[in-house]
């Protein structure tokens, strides 16, 4: 049997009771947690949810060892194991669970009895943000690892209540995007035209330094630490890239030149207001792409790598240690793949 977490609005339309479910064959059966009452509350609400976590799975070791006598299944089964040994019985489905069981390696593998919400919830997130898995290969993911882990429950080897890890929501990471040069021109002019008193002191600091990124390539906390030198040719940023620690050493052209002095100043202000600014130009000027201030990194890759700069060269002005990474901001277009196989209409068939 598996008991679940249930909730139930109270009279006065804004609070919920919490209880468990001990129903069988679709007949619910419930007990009330006293105590338990969710407000609304995040903080509050989260702390409550632990609690009725806890006393379900009291109430589940309950039942168990009624049943069976005191008598628990125990494993030594790892989870990776486990679906090893479980997709052994499903020879079409055996290579996508072999890949969820090496994928629960590189997380972390746990014994089969100590797989719990908070370490779903965790592998799931993780899935998402290191993994960079998400929408339908995320749901597959899931799918599988939920049979093979209900499989366990039926054998009494472990006890989650899956329900409650599907509950917790994971965000998707936004996409990353970047300006065409139209949309950059855009939200330049309407920057430079704006009226007085249209952004704070402070929105208009983190928007200079926004540009500056775009006509640069240089991250938020280069752009913070960056000395501007006169060199050989005319003004460069130079300085130490605080993620890798490589040396830069970027030419300035005349449009970033426009904004050095809220660089020079060190006038910058935190990345999440910077991001507000951002957000509320792309408002002004009506452009419904999620744009952050990391944005004018990738702005200045694709502007470049879309006007023929050759990669070895983009590859040095963005500091990446490898050029797979730089080879991202090369786009086919449908017009280029077109002029490269009409080259072929050059050659002539002798008859």
């Amino acid at each position: 049997m598996v008991v679940r977490i249930d909730t139930r609005t109270r009279t006065d339309g804004k609070t919920q009771t919490v209880r468990l479910d001990f129903g069988r064959n679709r007949i619910p059966r419930y007990e009330t947690l006293k105590g338990l009452i969710l407000t609304g509350n995040k903080r509050h609400d989260k702390v409550i949810m632990e609690l009725a976590e806890n006393a379900r799975i009291e109430a589940e070791e309950r039942w168990l060892n009624e049943r069976y006598n005191g008598e628990r299944k125990r494993t030594k089964l790892t989870l990776s194991q486990w679906i090893d040994e479980y997709k052994e019985g499903r020879p079409r489905a055996a290579a996508n669970y072999a890949t969820i069981a090496e994928a629960v390696k590189d997380f972390g593998d746990v014994p089969l009895t100590d797989v719990s919400v908070e370490w779903c919830d965790s592998f799931r997130r993780w899935l998402v943000v290191s993994r960079k898995i998400g929408g339908g290969t995320f749901r597959s993911y899931w799918g599988y690892i939920r049979a093979a882990i209900k499989a366990a429950k039926r054998k009494r080897y472990c006890s989650v209540d899956l329900e409650m890890v599907e509950v917790l929501k994971v965000r998707q990471p936004k996409p990353k995007e970047e300006l065409t040069e139209s949309e950059l021109k855009q939200m330049e002019k309407a920057f430079r035209g704006r009226e007085p008193k249209t952004f704070a002191e402070w929105e208009e600091k983190a928007l200079e330094a926004f540009f500056f990124g775009c006509y640069t390539g240089l991250r938020y906390s280069d752009i913070k630490t960056c000395k501007i030198v006169e060199g050989e040719g005319g003004m460069f940023a130079d300085g130490v890239t605080i993620k890798t620690n490589e040396r830069y050493h970027i030419p300035l052209c005349e449009n970033a030149l426009m904004y050095l002095g809220v660089v020079e100043r060190r006038e910058i202000p935190s990345p999440t207001t910077a991001n507000r600014a951002v957000h509320k130009l792309c408002k002004l000027v009506g452009l419904e792409k999620y744009v952050t201030f990391h944005t004018s990194r990738h702005t200045f890759a694709s502007i470049l790598a879309n006007n023929g700069v050759d990669v070895g060269v983009l590859q040095s002005l963005l500091n990446h240690t490898d050029v797979r990474t730089t080879k991202r901001y090369y786009k086919v277009m449908e017009n280029t793949q077109r002029k490269a196989v009409e080259v072929l209409t050059k050659i002539s068939i002798e008859q």
